[in-house]
């Protein structure tokens, strides 16, 4: 049976808008997995060369895992630190600031023949409108947090799942497109899994040099 052209589109864009819904739905799900995807994919040479080297996988894991973590958060409290020298230059700053709304006030009263006093009243009542918008930018800033939290304690999580069980996601997907696609598909693996790790290095690079440029 065929389809006309424009049912044809109509049952695309349903689909799209169907695919488009669940993923923003369950993008909490998703979005942790994709990280965890992402950093399995990098650490799992280390994770297999520990194994080649006799170590339990499970213990090989969980230790590259660790160091993973620790050098996670050593880069945060680097980047802590850099902004704690930024804080430290935040007066200096702040009064540059108030320097230069002062000379734009002024600036403004004389261009466009505008009281100083109203500017600063409508300065003013923004403030006070922004106040009062307040309380649903912090329960917006509360639930993001709390969402940050929670992709921090499952990612590590779904890493340590997706290295134990790598050999068995790799086979589910052979045998998901059939035997006679496996070359096919382990090639588009590796290619996958090169990619990945070398954008990866690219980037820690990047940071590396940067973060030894500003010290």
């Amino acid at each position: 049976m065929k389809f006309p052209f424009y049912a044809k589109i109509s049952l695309l864009l349903i689909g799209l808008y169907v695919l488009i819904s669940m993923l923003h739905i369950a993008q909490d799900i998703i979005l942790p997995i994709i990280y965890a995807m992402i950093i399995a994919i990098s650490i799992s040479p280390t994770v297999n060369f520990l194994v080649k080297k006799k170590l339990n996988r499970t213990i090989a894991i969980a230790t590259v895992l660790t160091t993973t973590i620790l050098l996670l958060v050593g880069l945060v409290a680097f980047f802590s630190s850099q902004a704690s020298l930024l804080s430290q230059a935040m007066p200096q700053l702040t009064a540059k600031f108030d320097t230069l709304f002062s000379q734009t006030i002024t600036w403004v009263s004389c261009n466009f023949n505008i009281g100083e006093p109203k500017i600063h009243e409508f300065i003013a009542k923004g403030g006070r409108e922004l106040l009062n918008n307040s309380s649903s930018a912090i329960g917006t800033t509360l639930s993001t947090v709390g969402g940050f939290l929670s992709v921090t304690l499952l990612v590590p999580v779904y890493i340590f799942m997706l290295l134990l069980y790598q050999s068995h996601l790799v086979a589910f997907v052979h045998r998901l497109f059939g035997a006679d696609h496996n070359e096919n598909i382990g090639e588009m693996l590796n290619k996958t899994k090169t990619i990945v790790q070398g954008y990866l290095v690219g980037l820690i690079l990047e940071c590396g040099i940067v973060a030894t440029l500003n010290v």
